[in-house]
């Protein structure tokens, strides 16, 4: 049987081996793309996680925003009001995972035409630390207020709650989504920090879009 050997060229029929070194080196060249490949990977998926849970938590909140309905159309004082279910008092954040409530609408036959209750998405792998204020309060007038009263109080001008945005940062990760709505409009933006140290860091105010920094 024949040997066939890799040549350098056909004039001087020297037979030309890879070293070790050589070796080495280009196996060492692959494991490492194959590394960043993956890495970039898992990245990419933690950040849809963690973007699906706020995009769905913000639609869920414009949609209650815009079918709150006064069923008695007298009583201008009827408001809509849902309530975070987690046991943590803000800044501090709550531990959740897919199908759990994290909101859910005081008296939804009276005030609303959406799901009562907002749930993690059950698709949504891994445990979210989400940082609410109690309640968010909707009226008839399309006013929307994170918090207590003395919040709408300080923001009559700006319209804005910055200190009272919502907060959700996928554990073991540094993704922080910050869910705010704006005051006197009631519309919710999402803002984004893929670099947060903490449940308590901010997402700057170039991460919104929208009505959310508009002033009045």
């Amino acid at each position: 049987m024949k040997s066939i050997y890799l040549t350098s060229s056909a004039a001087n029929g020297n037979r030309q081996a890879f070293s070790l070194i050589e070796v080495i080196t280009v196996v060492s060249i692959m494991v490492l793309l194959a590394t960043l490949a993956i890495n970039t990977g898992f990245q990419s998926l933690r950040r849809s996680r963690v973007d699906a849970v706020a995009m769905e938590m913000a639609a869920w909140i414009n949609s209650v925003r815009a079918n709150t309905n006064d069923i008695n159309a007298s009583n201008a004082n009827v408001t809509c009001v849902a309530t975070f279910r987690g046991a943590a008092v803000y800044p501090a954040a709550s531990s959740f995972t897919a199908g759990q409530q994290v909101f859910t609408l005081d008296n939804p036959a009276a005030c609303s035409r959406v799901f009562p209750i907002f749930r993690v998405p059950d698709n949504a792998a891994g445990v979210f630390q989400i940082a609410s204020p109690p309640t968010i309060t909707f009226n008839l007038r399309g006013n929307a207020l994170v918090g207590t009263a003395n919040d709408a109080t300080n923001n009559n001008m700006s319209g804005l709650v910055v200190n009272r945005d919502i907060k959700i940062l996928l554990n073991n990760t540094r993704l922080l989504r910050c869910v705010r709505i704006n005051y006197l409009l009631g519309i919710t933006s999402v803002g984004a920090n893929s670099n947060a140290a903490l449940i308590t860091s901010d997402c700057a105010s170039t991460a919104y879009g929208g009505f959310v920094n508009e002033r009045f």
